[in-house]
């Protein structure tokens, strides 16, 4: 099915606020749907290593498809 945001207005912003305070990087979700749709055979059985995930949006999407996915994300303080 269709992914549950709006690729126009995803194209306005570059990232989504979230109930709870997380941010959504929307090139996260861009990205995943690009490859999902188009590269789908080239990511199974793959070892993936993202570095600075945020939420993991992409990380999850990529294990979806069926590749062995490590996730990392630090945490930044705010001064």
């Amino acid at each position: 099915g269709r992914p549950p945001w709006d690729r126009e207005e995803m194209a306005k912003e570059v990232y989504t606020t979230l109930e709870g305070g997380g941010i959504l990087w929307n090139a996260s979700g861009v990205l995943g749907e690009y490859l999902a749709a188009k590269r789908k055979e080239d990511i199974a059985g793959k070892h993936v290593l993202e570095l600075g995930a945020g939420l993991g949006h992409l990380s999850l999407a990529l294990a979806r498809m069926g590749a062995h996915v490590t996730t990392t994300e630090s945490a930044c303080e705010k001064g």
